[in-house]
């Protein structure tokens, strides 16, 4: 396992682990559970939200900046703008009318 050819002890590959999973799986699975419930909105806030309040957590207790925490955040801000560009790109017939008569106008 590639763990084990870095030489991580037992607890340190748990811990990375978890860290893995709670910085970068969940924000990534709420941002997915509120767009499967119909609302971009509530996607943004849960996976955004977890995300950031795990960064701030982060800087104010270790004065850094987590690089998994930024990783989520940044796959979060990822899965935002294909979920905007699938709603722009697929417009209605009647959106596509409405466009073009605006600009022949």
């Amino acid at each position: 396992m590639m763990l084990r050819e870095l030489g991580l002890s037992g607890s340190v590959k748990w811990k990375l682990i978890r860290q893995f999973v709670s910085t970068a799986a969940v924000p990534s699975l709420l941002f997915y559970f509120g767009l499967r419930q119909g609302s971009l909105a509530a996607a943004v806030w849960a996976g955004g939200g977890w995300a950031a309040c795990l960064q701030v957590h982060a800087l104010i207790r270790y004065h850094l900046v987590d690089p998994m925490v930024l990783y989520g955040l940044v796959f979060t801000a990822g899965q935002v703008a294909v979920a905007l560009a699938a709603n722009w790109v697929r417009p209605t017939r009647r959106s596509l009318r409405t466009c073009l008569g605006r600009l022949a106008a």
